[in-house]
């Protein structure tokens, strides 16, 4: 009666709880969320990069340098980020490979800390394209990303990967394709409660040719519900239906 629009109310907010999405990395700045910055476009403190490419820059934000070579889909350094070429998203990109004797790469601390709940997997996608002009990415150059964890949350501590992937430019140079993956990572009981690290990397640009870049733009990342949350959601709508027939 009265009180049915109340309880129908309190169903569908219960259910929307369970089965929300968190985001980890988005394509913006969010108030010095570590979830930013997934198009590169700020530094730490929100303000705008404008350096015209390809200037070099130690880290975009909350990205950095690094060297996660103990991980065994990453196969190369990676030393540094950098503008450069074409965007998907805003007006600048990361570059990925080797330029100037220089393996470029892009390491992030996302801040989030990873749940036996997220099981189930993560969701990925990400603007990228082989630079012909200026770097001559190759056929056979690939660009490596991956999640992992560390024992201590830095970079120095015994790192636990929980998925990586590589993947060919198969648009040719300078035209953008997405990468869109969902349910990748298998999250075990050494890695929950530590921060998710994620890292944009080539395991081969470079090694026949000093000058190999890629462009990154738009980098997204988010849990998903898990199944049993799907289950949960259809018994609730259920129920709550049943209760406005019965009204």
């Amino acid at each position: 009666m009265k009180n049915t629009p109340l309880t129908l109310a309190a169903l569908i907010g219960a259910t929307s709880l369970v089965t929300a999405q968190t985001v980890i990395v988005d394509a913006d700045y969010q108030n010095g969320a570590y979830n930013s910055n997934g198009s590169f476009e700020f530094d730490g403190s929100g303000s705008q990069l404008t350096p015209p490419p390809p200037a070099l820059i130690d880290g975009f934000g909350f990205w950095i340098n690094g060297d996660p070579t103990s991980l065994p889909g990453i196969t190369r350094s990676v030393q540094q980020t950098r503008t450069w070429g074409s965007t998907t998203h805003g007006s600048m990109s990361a570059a990925i490979g080797r330029a100037d004797n220089v393996r470029n790469g892009a390491i992030l601390n996302t801040g989030y800390d990873v749940q036996l709940a997220d099981d189930g997997g993560f969701s990925l996608s990400l603007d990228w394209t082989g630079q012909s002009i200026l770097a001559g990415w190759n056929a056979d150059d690939d660009l490596e990303v991956a999640l992992f964890t560390s024992s201590d949350d830095t970079l120095g501590g015994t790192l636990t990967q929980l998925w990586a992937g590589a993947f060919l430019d198969t648009n040719g140079n300078d035209v953008f394709e997405t990468i869109s993956l969902t349910g990748i990572g298998s999250v075990t009981a050494a890695s929950a409660g530590k921060d998710l690290w994620l890292v944009i990397s080539s395991g081969t640009a470079g090694a026949g040719s000093n000058n190999e870049l890629a462009s990154v733009d738009n980098v997204q990342l988010s849990t998903i519900p898990e199944p049993s949350a799907y289950g949960l959601l259809a018994g609730c709508l259920g129920l709550a239906v049943a209760m406005v027939r019965r009204r």
